[in-house]
């Protein structure tokens, strides 16, 4: 429980001092800027999907580790970490030409160096994720996204604009990277055996392709984006997904994570799995639907009061995304029933369908702007969240509405109350009060009518709910 506390804090801590550093950073550069950063930060993550081959999960998931096999598995990672921050070094002109950015380059270059430390802190992470040591892990992440958003708020302080979006990430690399090392005690010895690490490679392979469809499926916007419309539009879209939908994907992560075990220990009784599975997407929802319907009712003073002028056209966006990520939700649920069932043939199957249907839906949509893109991924997100729930329904023998059929109050109660707060919004507007001033307004109206509305369509759910959170406070261990 503690190393589930520790990791809700860990990704909620960053996520807040994310949105914060954007908040900052906006009133030094625009979204052009940001668009940059994007693609850099696109090429970081994807080209760290091949740094540890995999080999670190393959070392927390077996029994027994020797000090040759994390001595072998360290070399290897930083060697492949080397051999791409090479690469990545004398290719960045052409990454820049595939991006169509020619100030790109320049940029990539200054990143290059960081893949050999991102490697290097595979094993510290094994051994302290090994130890149940979930707390040092979440300090260093933390630690690293402040320390990051403070270098990059100075530099920016300082006239520089991309350069300290790169310095954020390095900063935010380099720091956790040493904490990890700290917390465990471990140094690498001058020992290395290819023996010790052949039996790995073929489950890091597949670790590692499965990350790697399951990442392109989340982000093959970016190099779209980049591509066929501008980095200003990129910065747009990717400002406008982090300030949502990072809160809302921390809360369904740690809320499959939370469910994960308790599914597991029933994996067998497909009707207690089906109801464990439609309280748990009842519960998420009751807290994100109202938080997800009243920024796309707000979004508009939202984004003006967060982000300042020139940004005004994510406030479209942001409302979107919105959306978006709440049905992402049901997706993350939905996944943690088939990996019980150990449905992991699917899951691939299913990652490989969602990144070929992303990618046409975003070709199909960028000649014609910024926003169709965004309805575009909206549509996409409903139609393979229904085919999800099926499939998921006829593994669990029941119908789709047996599934999802309690969503529909909380969903029903935050529609109308974001009706009810974007009409009195427009009035504002109308007598000319500030975007603060309408936030002001709109979200006690938003929490007093949602609150109202959910007991009124929901109210034995809801009662119910509660009940069990009051029981379980009862019988929890006095501190």
């Amino acid at each position: 429980m503690f190393g589930a506390a520790s990791q809700i804090l860990s990704r909620g801590g960053r996520a807040l001092v994310g949105v914060a550093t954007v908040a900052i950073l906006s009133s030094y550069m625009g979204p052009a800027e940001f668009g940059i950063a994007a693609m850099i930060l696109f090429i970081m993550l994807f080209a760290q999907l091949f740094t540890d081959f995999g080999l670190r999960v393959a070392l927390v998931q077996r029994e027994t580790i020797s000090e040759i096999e994390l001595c072998s598995v360290f070399w290897f990672s930083v060697g492949i970490g080397l051999l791409i921050s090479i690469l990545i070094y004398l290719g960045s002109d052409l990454i820049a030409l595939g991006f169509q950015e020619p100030r790109l380059g320049r940029y990539v270059e200054m990143i290059s160096g960081v893949f050999v430390i991102a490697a290097a802190r595979g094993i510290p992470m094994v051994l302290l994720e090994r130890s149940f040591r979930f707390p040092a892990i979440a300090s260093s992440e933390i630690g690293g996204a402040v320390t990051g958003g403070v270098a990059a708020v100075l530099a920016a302080w300082a006239g520089y604009t991309v350069e300290a979006l790169v310095l954020q990430q390095i900063v935010m690399t380099v720091v956790p990277t040493v904490m990890n090392f700290v917390s465990a005690r471990w140094l690498p010895r001058l020992q290395f055996s290819f023996a010790a690490i052949r039996p790995m490679l073929g489950f890091g392979a597949s670790v590692t392709a499965t990350a790697m469809i399951g990442f392109l499926a989340g982000n093959i916007d970016r190099p779209i984006l980049a591509t066929r419309l501008s980095a200003k539009d990129l910065g747009l879209f990717a400002i406008a997904g982090q300030i949502v939908a990072t809160p809302i994907r921390t809360v369904a992560m740690n809320a499959r994570r939370v469910t994960f075990p308790i599914l597991a220990s029933i994996q067998n009784d497909n009707v207690r799995v089906a109801a464990a599975h439609r309280d748990s997407l009842h519960a998420m929802f009751i807290l994100l639907a109202p938080v997800c319907f009243g920024l796309a009712a707000l979004s508009n003073p939202f984004v003006d009061v967060l982000l300042g002028r020139g940004w005004e056209l994510a406030g479209p966006l942001v409302g979107i995304s919105a959306v978006s990520a709440l049905l992402w939700s049901v997706s993350e649920l939905n996944s943690a029933i088939f990996t019980v069932k150990g449905a992991v043939n699917f899951m691939l199957r299913w990652s490989i369908f969602a990144l070929a249907g992303t990618i046409a839906i975003f070709l199909l949509a960028a000649p014609y702007g910024l926003l169709a893109i965004a309805w575009a991924r909206l549509v996409w997100n409903i139609v393979s969240v229904a085919l999800h729930c099926w499939f998921l329904a006829r593994r669990l023998d029941c119908s789709v509405g047996t599934l999802v059929m309690p969503l529909g109050r909380p969903v029903l109660a935050a529609s109308i109350m974001a009706v009810i707060v974007y009409g009195v919004d427009m009035q504002l507007v109308q007598h000319g009060l500030s975007s603060l001033l309408r936030l002001v307004i709109g979200v006690p109206l938003g929490v007093v009518s949602y609150a109202g509305l959910i007991l009124l369509v929901d109210r034995e759910r809801v009662k119910s709910m509660v009940d069990r959170i009051r029981v379980r406070r009862s019988d929890a261990p006095p501190p």
